[in-house]
């Protein structure tokens, strides 16, 4: 049985310094005339938000198209559901 007055190791810790860009237009766009023109022409804009499809919904209902998005391989894209980043999309755009 352990001493009650023995004491617990130490650990050593390191810190480790995480440099990577904040959300933060300064991190995204390092050019102060793409900024400049990422503010005048992007940032303000909606982003239409990402659609996706049904298939179950529609071969419940009796449609028939489901065969084709399967035919070209895109049954799984457009049931694709997940997140996305509005100002990182603009970002993108606004460097295209």
């Amino acid at each position: 049985m352990a001493s009650s007055s023995s004491r617990p190791k130490r650990i050593k810790c390191t810190t480790i310094k995480i440099t990577s860009h904040p959300a933060e237009l300064d991190g995204w766009i390092s050019d102060d005339e793409q900024q400049d023109n990422f503010v005048k022409n992007w940032k303000d804009r909606n982003i239409v938000n990402p659609k996706y499809i049904d298939i179950d919904f529609f071969r419940d209902n009796g449609f028939q198209f489901q065969e084709h998005f399967a035919y070209q391989s895109l049954k799984k894209f457009v049931q694709l559901r997940g997140i996305y980043y509005p100002n990182l999309l603009k970002v993108f755009y606004a460097n295209a």
